[in-house]
């Protein structure tokens, strides 16, 4: 709320959303999935934005619309049809946590587009760093560069972490063979699913 204070949207409207000097309201437009656990996260975050001063709106498109908008092959950035993209993925190795497909500009996974191709230095930088870390045999040189793509990630704020099951306390009571309280983060998980029951 202090940056956008800063940013003149200090004053609230009378639904308690901030608005500048114009009357313009901070708010935007999330499209996900309809399934119910997208819909359950993103009350969550339309709910605490709110609490905030920012409008956010919710729409569930079909599936072929919603990736089309996502798979469009703009030629500068102005031509995106979206501003940020929420991913979620798993596989990760414990000795590199980052995927090929994530970092590199033709990657399917890609953060910043789907273009094939990278179309800000941002980008280019991000996939430079994986491609060094992937080469680096030496670990504590491998770690400081894996330290750097995660700045530049941040800074650029190409994904922003909000919700991980790993923490999701309705799991506590009922559910069977979570790891250990020490194991369990959002790289490990909570439950091995093999040894998963309910109790």
């Amino acid at each position: 709320m202090k940056l956008l204070g800063e940013l003149g949207y200090a004053a609230k409207d009378s639904e308690g959303y901030l608005v500048n000097g114009d009357g313009r309201r901070v708010e935007f437009e999330v499209m996900t999935y309809g399934d119910p656990q997208s819909r359950q996260e993103l009350d969550i975050f339309v709910a605490d934005a709110k609490a905030a001063g920012v409008k956010v709106t919710v729409s569930t498109p079909d599936i072929d619309t919603l990736w089309a908008t996502a798979d469009g092959d703009p030629k500068t950035p102005d031509e995106r049809q979206f501003d940020a993209f929420r991913y979620a993925d798993a596989g990760f190795s414990g000795t590199w946590p980052f995927l090929d497909y994530m970092a590199r500009c033709d990657g399917g996974g890609h953060y910043f587009n789907l273009s094939g191709r990278c179309l800000l230095p941002d980008e280019q930088r991000i996939a430079e760093l994986y491609a060094q870390g992937t080469r680096e045999l030496d670990p504590v040189k491998r770690a400081a560069l894996g330290q750097q793509l995660n700045r530049e990630w941040a800074q650029s704020q190409a994904m922003i972490p909000l919700i991980t099951y790993a923490y999701n306390v309705a799991y506590d009571k009922r559910l069977g063979g979570a790891l250990p309280r020490n194991l369990i983060s959002a790289y490990n998980g909570l439950p091995l699913l093999p040894l998963t029951f309910v109790k």
